[in-house]
């Protein structure tokens, strides 16, 4: 999972603070889960889950409240939860494993 974020604009301020309060119950309930936060000048506020087979999604959280960007979370893991794995990931941690923190 990916979080791409602008690290001044108001836009991603909802993301900003997911990350600050989210992230650590996060990692804590998911030790092997890599979770990628980027921050860029000037970018929009969103998240990309890669699934198996080269499946992406990509979600915009710009201008989200945390408990927005929470919820564009939940509905990813939903979607992979949907779709079918590959052998070859069988053995690592897929985002429809994350245990959300609330």
């Amino acid at each position: 999972l990916r979080i791409l974020l602008c690290e001044t604009g108001a836009g991603s301020q909802g993301g900003r603070d997911f990350v600050m309060q989210q992230y650590m119950d996060l990692k804590v309930l998911n030790p092997t889960f890599d979770f990628l936060i980027r921050e860029g000048t000037d970018i929009e506020a969103k998240m990309i889950a890669r699934f198996d087979w080269g499946v992406e999604e990509e979600v915009s959280i710009e201008n989200h409240s945390v408990g927005e960007v929470m919820k564009k979370l939940e509905a990813l893991v939903a979607k992979g939860q949907s779709m079918p794995r590959s052998e070859e990931s069988r053995d690592c941690v897929h985002l429809d494993d994350i245990v959300a923190a609330k």
